[in-house]
């Protein structure tokens, strides 16, 4: 994994093979970093005086690892001491294997930190670097004095964990000294051909397999002598050259298949309103005789077919001129019956109801139903189950199933509803255990009207039976409210009622003035005039012989009786001899 995240990876670099950096995978050209890791798997046994053992030139600054004046390691810019790390490594490295860690960290457009470490031990100085690694501006190696093993430079900064566990693995893997360092290459591996779909992309591989020469098989990078192209079908190949030894190749085979033709389809039946998959897939037949399942597009415009026998088209995505017809068989489901889920409704006049029909078996492939009403004076049905109220009395609706003639019937009764309700009276005056008989009116006059429920507000003053008789109880007032529950909600009507008490106050009659005929002696003044006879003054009557009369006398004038809050007409009769 540490090789695959690094910008330039080299392995197994024979000394003395000239200033070029060998076996280079894993790398992006003109891709640029300032924060720049490189780690050099290395040993040497001198320790030479200003010499460069790893340079690399980029658009503005050269860089370079190697032998400062001083014969210290140094890590920095070519020609400026103040951006150098640099490292006291001793008398010489002493033919042992060491890994060697450079970081530049470019933080700002002026520079950042640089650093050495040696086998993960942090012993370089700080100094500033400002640095651009471009691939294709050049790298070189002097292999007069050090032996490399692996290179990696990493664009990017790591993490101490990251880059503390590379180390590690390195400093592991060359203690002690690995045979794999001298390894060269005695051939390149075959490379199995392959195939490819006409215009399909092929990229090539960077790396092949190699036999070397230590009796290992290791990934080699390689060149290749030209791209493959799938623009036309036919046999492509392709030589590998092992960067490495170029002296080593290998040829890749690449088919460039085309579809000959699509591989017949066998007829389907299926059930009208079921699922069948169409496949993505078919077989198709190729040009160099072989069977392949080849991506298709199909013709249907639509996902449900009728019944009856359809061909549907597939069509190789590849090439529109390769196609295939598949044969469809659609069977009809037959219906098994019809049920309502509404076997009776009640329905107010003019106004609307839906009944919803289940048809046996869910899947039936005619559907169809037809409605209709036994008496549509009183109840109509449109197609799709929909019912209105049209007079009062009761009709069947009937639904009929297209196939098969399966039916059911709901039963429709139609009244007329009142919208709203009053009574005959808004207001009444009645006396104690005095009586009143109260109706209710309905909106429109002939609505019915049903279980009126009747109550009082204060039953101490005026109670009322659920027949809507009134009965005064008690001085007061109290309201008498009448409620029906219709279709269209709750209405309700009121009438207020008053209650009095009379008091009956005591006379004496004052304009007849023959003495010794006083009829009463009361508290109370009235006149009396007599309803029959003659009647002269003083109440006198005039008449033959010696007999008794009775008269009936009414009260005029000021009225005569009090009640509480009212005045009221009062009538006495009187005796007279």
């Amino acid at each position: 994994q540490y090789q695959e995240d690094a910008f330039v990876w080299g392995k197994s670099l024979s000394p003395n093979a000239g200033n070029a950096l060998l076996n280079i995978t894993n790398f992006t050209p003109n891709q640029e970093t300032r924060n720049m890791i490189f780690i050099m798997v290395a040993k040497g046994n001198v320790q030479n005086t200003s010499t460069d053992i790893l340079t690399g030139t980029s658009q503005n600054n050269s860089w370079f690892f190697g032998w400062g004046a001083d014969q210290r390691l140094q890590f920095g810019r070519i020609g400026n001491s103040s951006t150098y790390a640099s490292l006291d490594v001793g008398a010489g490295l002493n033919g042992k294997w060491h890994v060697f860690t450079g970081i530049a960290t470019q933080t700002g457009q002026n520079g950042g930190s640089l650093s050495l470490r040696i086998d993960g031990e942090v012993l370089g100085t700080t100094g500033t670097f400002t640095e651009e690694l471009r691939h294709n501006d050049g790298m070189s190696i002097n292999w007069k004095d050090i032996e490399i093993a692996e290179l990696l430079i990493y664009r990017n900064q790591k993490s101490t964990h990251e880059l503390d566990a590379i180390e590690t693995y390195l400093i592991d893997k060359y203690n002690p000294d690995p045979e794999i360092t001298n390894m060269k290459i005695i051939s390149l591996r075959p490379i199995p051909s392959t195939s490819v779909y006409l215009n399909d992309s092929f990229t090539l591989p960077q790396t092949v397999y190699a036999n070397m020469s230590n009796g290992t098989i290791q990934s080699a990078g390689v060149t290749w002598s030209t791209s493959i192209e799938t623009d036309t079908p036919g046999l492509k190949t392709a030589t590998a050259t092992a960067v490495m030894d170029p002296t080593k190749t290998v040829t890749l085979s690449v088919y460039v298949m085309s579809v000959s033709y699509l591989k017949a389809l066998d007829p389907i039946t299926i059930n009208h309103g079921d699922n069948y998959p169409l496949p993505n897939r078919i077989t198709a037949v190729m040009t160099n005789g072989d069977e392949e399942k080849v991506d298709v597009r199909w013709s249907s415009k639509t996902n449900v077919l009728d019944v009856g026998t359809h061909t549907l088209t597939a069509t190789f995505v590849g090439d529109n001129s390769k196609t295939v017809n598949l044969t469809v068989h659609v069977q009809q489901i037959a219906v098994t019956g019809v049920s309502l889920h509404e076997n009776s409704m009640l329905l107010p006049k003019d106004s609307e109801a839906m009944l919803y029909a289940s048809v046996a078996p869910s899947n039936a492939s005619n559907r169809s139903l037809v409605w209709t009403s036994s008496d549509p004076t009183v109840a109509t049905v449109d197609n799709d189950g929909k019912v209105k109220g049209v007079g009062e009395g009761t009709a069947n609706i009937t639904v009929k199933t297209v196939d098969g003639g399966f039916t059911d019937v709901s039963q429709i009764t139609v009244f007329v509803s009142a919208i709203s309700i009053q009574l005959n009276k808004s207001s009444t005056q009645l006396r104690i255990n005095d009586q009143e008989q109260l109706t209710v009116i309905p909106n429109p006059e002939d609505a019915e009207i049903n279980n009126v429920e009747w109550s009082s507000s204060n039953a101490s003053v005026a109670e009322v039976d659920q027949t809507g008789k009134i009965t005064a109880k008690s001085a007061g007032g109290t309201i008498i409210t009448a409620t029906v529950n219709t279709p269209g909600g709750i209405l309700t009507a009121t009438c207020q009622v008053n209650v009095s008490q009379v008091t009956v106050v005591d006379y004496k009659i004052v304009n007849y003035t023959r003495t010794g005929f006083i009829v009463y002696t009361l508290s109370a003044d009235i006149n009396i005039v007599l309803s029959d006879g003659t009647v002269h003054e003083h109440g006198r009557i005039s008449g033959r012989g010696f007999f008794m009369s009775s008269y009936t006398t009414s009260v005029s004038g000021t009225a005569l009786a009090e009640s509480t809050g009212e005045t009221v007409s009062y009538s006495i009769s009187v005796t007279i001899p």
